[in-house]
């Protein structure tokens, strides 16, 4: 399979502040990668890089594809509705029908952000991904203010969602549990300036022992040395 994303040697400052070192990592089609760090260590900036927001200060970022970036928040207008929120110029009534089908919302088409729950308004947002023809899609802690339930519920969505339409993704998350549920693969980055301390191939058969060791990454990259 052909890589969608390439990261090579990307580091980031703002300034004398160093937050992202010698980055380098890829990404093939219908690929489903998390990062994982801890907070504050560059997880978003790096999303950023990717997405375009803002240009590296070293190395090489390419993507193949067209991209989309589902945010923390779900970023919906609140006078507009559901179907207003998701669609954009030049969309036919047709895709955009096609499109509240795939994320589940077309019985809220006419229903506005604040009417609707958390986990519906996360699923707008991808939804909105799908509108701009997105292939690839980059995700900031896209489900982090949801209650468990829910949670749960969206990442089943999301993970269908996936399959069905061969989406490339990257999500960045605080859960470990979340990123091994959804994940082919995890990007564990240590504290600042982030490195890449290792891209752990997940198992689901072994989940307790990937969660041991991606805490034991992260903690022994903390410790006092």
């Amino acid at each position: 399979m052909a890589n969608k994303i390439i990261v090579k040697n990307a580091s980031m400052s703002f300034g004398k502040l160093k937050v992202l070192d010698n980055i380098s990592f890829s990404v093939k089609e219908n690929e489903f990668i998390s990062i994982i760090g801890p907070s504050g260590c560059g997880k978003t900036t790096l999303l950023h890089l990717i997405q375009g927001f803002t240009k590296q200060t070293k190395g090489f970022i390419k993507t193949h594809g067209k991209k989309g970036f589902v945010f923390q928040d779900h970023n919906l207008f609140p006078w507009k509705t559901i179907q207003e929120n998701i669609e954009i110029r030049n969309n036919t009534k047709q895709k955009i029908d096609v499109i509240l089908e795939n994320v589940g919302l077309k019985p809220f088409s006419d229903y506005y952000p604040s009417q609707v729950s958390e986990g519906m308004k996360q699923r707008a947002g991808i939804g909105r991904c799908l509108a701009y023809n997105s292939d690839v899609i980059l995700m900031d802690e896209p489900f982090g203010s949801l209650d468990y339930l829910t949670k749960l519920k969206v990442q089943e969505f999301l993970t269908k969602l996936w399959k069905k339409k061969g989406l490339t993704i990257i999500f960045v998350t605080h859960d470990i549990d979340e990123a091994i549920r959804l994940s082919g693969k995890i990007i564990v980055l240590s504290k600042l300036p982030a490195k890449i301390l290792k891209i752990i191939d997940v198992d689901k058969s072994k989940s307790n022992i990937i969660k041991k060791e991606v805490l034991d990454l992260i903690q022994n990259d903390s410790d006092p040395k």
